[in-house]
């Protein structure tokens, strides 16, 4: 049977470790990948990385505009006629100037489109009489103007939580369904000696407690620290991900902090890229992280659950949006905002019996590889393309 022709347009692709999912969908289909040749992260701009072993063919197209509902990439129609897709899978919220871009496309040229979406906030209309300000509301009643127009033309729509699924089957798309941010095995996966490496360079010998993630109010890392300071009877460390690069008035708060309580001597920072974080997780004995829902912030995946997880790591979490469905077993939650309830969970592992410990991180190896790695991703836009007629 001819493999259909694919053509993705995703800008997370712009770091080669995010293209691995579009490697192993190649199976499945004929697939080229747009991305931006550079884009501002940050502050920051950040230059493609170049194609790697195992990616599809990559196309590199500058990006218009920042946000991430206006931006479009400058050359995108010139692209798709040239390659004249079967589908187009739109790493991007179907409410957005890039998805009318497609629907256009579409209408003169008949490819399906699939689109991927992080919504986890309501788009009900119910929002203009509730106390958000005008800018809000006038937001909402937008999208809402752009969704009547553009959902006859998608054919699909990925949600990666399941809030999502629910905001857009209440919106009457046509076909709406779960699918996962799929870690790299290649990359994540337990591995001993590195294990030691990391360990021995940092001087690890205490257990280990491992935050992944950016330093910002709503992932909690300042709750993490408070609860920590209640369990000095343990011979603790603590490994952050450095964030000298970036100097925020919370940054600052997490700096004072550390210092006001002494624990300079328990808390190690590190630097590293996406490739190269499995190491120091794999040197953690246990990895935390304490989102909490704050304003319009929500968790709305989570991926350093699955992939701390699949490096063997015994990983806790809050229960914040999306969170909670990376465990069959709800002993892995901790209430969230809540310093006397991650101070609970952390005691209550750092004493668990080494065989229930090990029972633990093979049970959540095995669930995390079956339904969140990039194989299982793949499967779910395969299964898509066969379904859409």
């Amino acid at each position: 049977m001819k493999k259909p022709k694919v053509v993705t347009i995703s800008y997370s692709s712009l770091t080669s470790i995010n293209r691995k999912v579009y490697g192993a969908l190649a199976e499945y289909c004929d697939i080229c990948l747009i991305i931006p040749s550079y884009d501002t992260i940050g502050g920051v701009i950040k230059t493609a990385e170049p194609a790697a072993a195992g990616d599809p063919p990559l196309i590199f197209l500058p990006l218009i505009s920042n946000n991430p509902r206006s931006q479009y990439f400058k050359g995108i129609w010139k692209v798709l006629k040239t390659n004249k897709p079967d589908f187009i899978y739109l790493e991007n919220d179907p409410i957005s100037v890039l998805c009318f871009i497609c629907c256009l496309y579409r209408l003169f040229y008949g490819a399906k489109i699939l689109c991927q979406t992080n919504e986890n906030l309501s788009l009900s209309l119910k929002g203009i009489f509730s106390k958000g300000g005008f800018r809000a509301k006038s937001m909402l009643i937008l999208k809402r103007i752009t969704c009547f127009f553009i959902r006859p033309f998608v054919d699909q729509v990925f949600t990666i939580n399941y809030d999502g699924k629910k905001i857009f089957e209440h919106l009457k798309f046509k076909r709406v369904s779960w699918i996962p941010l799929g870690y790299d095995p290649g990359y994540f996966h337990r591995d001993e000696s590195a294990r030691l490496k990391i360990r021995m360079e940092l001087k690890l010998a205490s257990p280990t407690i491992g935050y992944f993630g950016r330093i910002v109010p709503q992932k909690g890392l300042l709750l993490l620290l408070k609860a920590l300071i209640e369990l000095q009877q343990f011979p603790w460390k603590i490994l952050i991900d450095d964030f000298s690069v970036y100097t925020t008035p919370y940054t600052e708060e997490i700096k004072t902090f550390i210092k006001q309580h002494e624990l300079t001597d328990k808390v190690v920072f590190f630097q590293s890229t996406h490739e190269e974080i499995s190491e120091f997780m794999n040197a953690c004995d246990l990895v935390v992280v304490p989102s909490i829902t704050e304003g319009t912030f929500k968790e709305q995946y989570g991926r350093v659950v699955q992939e701390a997880i699949a490096c063997g790591c015994l990983t806790i979490t809050s229960d914040s949006g999306f969170l909670p469905n990376f465990f069959r077993e709800s002993i892995f939650l901790f209430r969230e905002n809540s310093v006397e309830a991650i101070r609970e969970k952390i005691a209550f592992f750092l004493t668990l019996c080494q065989d229930e410990k090990e029972r633990l991180q093979r049970d959540s190896m095995d669930f995390i590889k079956e339904y969140f790695s990039i194989n299982a991703q793949a499967k779910v836009i395969d299964n898509a393309f066969r379904q859409i007629q």
